[in-house]
């Protein structure tokens, strides 16, 4: 794979060539977020968390429905080195904290919909809680994280990995950590890299449901048939700005 192409899978690239660009379209109600947007509010959110003393090969767990700062997440673990879990919006709080404690998480990325769930929940051991979207008691704001922390690039940016977790149908839910790949942030030797470009050689289908794409690769921890598409990895969304496509990843 040439610079160019490796450049052209991570938001930084897109940022600077076409910043207006729409990277993700809320499918209910058409918000936009552009390149420039995703690009600098996943740096400052990989900043914030790291000034939380969340570092390279940590673990962040994200526990919302489908709403604008979810991708935003989940790339600013993506471009910091750590791990990241998406946990299925639709289970109870006992399962919940099974994911929390199984997978060892340090930090939550939570909304106020979740709100029954996350009041059953035991956070003492997650220091780190940020509520992506409306108020949740003893969780900081999302967006006044992002607008106490200056813009700027993030220093040592590296590859993250997703742990996705099996739907637990017989038995606990089963999580695949995977080996971090320690490469700076878009090395075409990085796993996700190879991922996203394997994506595009077999003609895989982005831009539709829940996450960034819909990946028959990928199984979130799911009670339900319809939300058992992968709603956390950014490799599908890169598999989009490779191939370049015009169109946007939307989520509905």
């Amino acid at each position: 794979m040439g610079r160019m192409e490796t450049e052209s899978l991570t938001p930084s690239h897109h940022a600077a060539r076409t910043p207006g660009a729409p990277a993700l379209v809320m499918g209910g109600s058409g918000e936009t977020v552009t390149y420039a947007e995703l690009d600098d509010r996943s740096t400052r959110l990989a900043r914030a968390l790291r000034a939380r003393g969340v570092g390279p090969g940590d673990h962040v767990a994200i526990l919302m429905e489908n709403n604008r700062p979810y991708l935003e997440a989940a790339w600013a673990a993506q471009r910091s080195g750590l791990y990241y879990t998406a946990i299925n919006s639709h289970l109870r709080s006992g399962e919940v904290q099974y994911v929390l404690d199984d997978c060892g998480a340090v930090a939550l990325v939570a909304s106020a919909a979740m709100a029954d769930v996350v009041a059953g929940l035991d956070l003492s051991c997650i220091p780190v809680r940020i509520s992506g979207l409306g108020a949740l008691d003893g969780f900081e704001s999302y967006d006044e994280v992002l607008a106490a922390t200056p813009p700027g690039p993030l220093e040592d940016e590296r590859e993250g990995r997703e742990m996705l977790y099996s739907s637990g149908t017989t038995g606990r839910p089963k999580g695949v950590r995977k080996v971090l790949p320690g490469t700076p942030f878009g090395d075409p030797s990085a796993t996700p890299v190879q991922l996203a470009r394997a994506l595009a050689l077999q003609g895989g289908e982005a831009g539709a449901g829940p996450g960034p794409s819909t990946c028959a690769r990928h199984r979130c921890t799911t009670r339900r048939r319809s939300s058992t598409r992968c709603r956390c990895s950014a490799s599908a969304q890169r598999w989009w700005s490779w191939s370049g496509s015009t169109r946007p990843a939307a989520w509905s």
